[in-house]
């Protein structure tokens, strides 16, 4: 477990973002890779994206009723979860709902929401970070 508190926001930014960043890059080259087409990756990705973002409608009151790190939390087992649906099976339900999960715990765990509202105390750490992500986009 991570003792310090300036470690938390990266070290959960960091995983939820790569894992993110990998899963959706992977998941519809595999998706058209077995055998389903372009509209079926293309769906996939619509869902994962919903998932996403529509979270950050209600999150804050998450947040404030139940805390950062259990929202946090939250996130990364649902990051979890999807490992456990996506890994064991090729059909294309595996990958939607995957993919939704994936977006899920993305969105609660990283993607404006938990990581930002923890990493606004520890400034240096969380610029340091967002700079390394602007250069790692300008790519």
């Amino acid at each position: 477990m991570i003792q310090d508190p300036t470690l938390l926001p990266p070290c959960c930014g960091t995983t939820s973002h790569a894992l993110m960043a990998f899963v959706m890059t992977a998941a519809p080259l595999a998706i058209v890779g077995y055998g389903f087409g372009v509209a079926e990756a293309a769906l996939d990705i619509q869902w994962h994206v919903l998932a996403m973002f529509v979270p950050s409608l209600f999150t804050g009151k998450l947040i404030s009723r139940f805390g950062k790190l259990s929202i946090v939390a939250a996130g990364l087992v649902l990051l979890m979860l999807c490992s456990i649906v996506a890994l064991p099976g090729i059909s294309i339900e595996h990958f939607y709902v995957g993919l939704i999960l994936l977006g899920l715990g993305s969105g609660i765990a990283y993607e404006f929401i938990g990581w930002e509202t923890m990493s606004w105390i520890p400034f240096p750490i969380g610029f340091s970070y967002l700079a390394a992500l602007f250069l790692l986009h300008q790519r």
